[in-house]
């Protein structure tokens, strides 16, 4: 447990769980098997560049050419993608950065901002790994939320399932967590997103649009024996590799 809460640190303690069966070997490998069968419903594709601010431009270089840029590139009318830019939380100083592009399963449009970048002069500026994947995607928990601040709290776990897993066996217990979150009636939403190399590998991003989350959970949720019982229901069925925090920007 110790190694689940270091982790997870606050909020992934409440966020998946899975239903264990235990009605003998067979039956749990035939519920197993056919949980293999279910497949998520994705509803848009989502792109990651990983950039780095050039050693001669500062911060205030990249906010000056994403505020210009963004004016031109929404006099096109483009809402073909939706484009947010996330800085590490609490880092001292900011030479890391990454730009999130949602599409409608378009790699066109996102290639075409991408060549837009370059003919402004992006890459003075910073430099990016931008390879197109079109990780599918889709909102388990979707609310339409403005945001308190500027900038939206986003946490971000790269997971496996554990042997014998899948995402079957997780939908099963999404319906129960919903009611449980909706229930907190937190300004919350989640995203699941499918890694691009193995269908047993994904992508689980919180977000958050109060500052005051971590009260919120703490006073409402997470030392509950619910929570407690779905920390040990996700170690058992689940292993994430890290969990990294951003503070996301939304450009267009």
């Amino acid at each position: 447990r110790a190694t689940f809460i270091i982790m997870f640190k606050h909020i992934f303690k409440l966020i998946c769980f899975f239903i264990i069966t235990s009605c003998g070997n067979s039956s749990t490998e035939t519920n197993k098997s056919l949980s293999s069968l279910i497949q998520p419903e994705f509803t848009y594709s989502q792109d990651f560049f990983d950039c780095t601010i050039n050693s001669e431009y500062s911060l205030i270089n990249l906010e000056s050419f994403f505020s210009s840029f963004v004016d031109a590139y929404k006099k096109k009318d483009d809402s073909a993608i939706k484009v947010s830019v996330l800085f590490p939380d609490k880092a001292d100083v900011i030479k890391k950065f990454i730009i999130s592009v949602i599409s409608d399963n378009n790699p066109q449009a996102v290639s075409s901002f991408v060549e837009d970048l370059a003919v402004k002069g992006f890459s003075d500026i910073a430099s990016c790994s931008f390879s197109i994947y079109q990780m599918k995607g889709f909102d388990i928990v979707a609310k339409k939320i403005k945001p308190i601040s500027d900038y939206v709290f986003i946490e971000i776990l790269r997971c496996n399932y554990n042997e014998g897993y899948n995402f079957g066996t997780f939908k099963i217990s999404i319906e129960r967590f919903l009611n449980q979150i909706n229930a907190l009636d937190i300004p919350y939403s989640l995203s699941y997103i499918k890694n691009k190399d193995s269908d047993n590998s994904f992508l689980w991003i919180n977000s958050f649009y109060d500052i005051d989350f971590k009260d919120q959970l703490s006073n409402n949720w997470i030392k509950s024996k619910d929570s407690i019982e779905i920390q040990d229901e996700f170690n058992s069925n689940s292993s994430c590799i890290d969990s990294k925090s951003y503070k996301s920007y939304q450009l267009i």
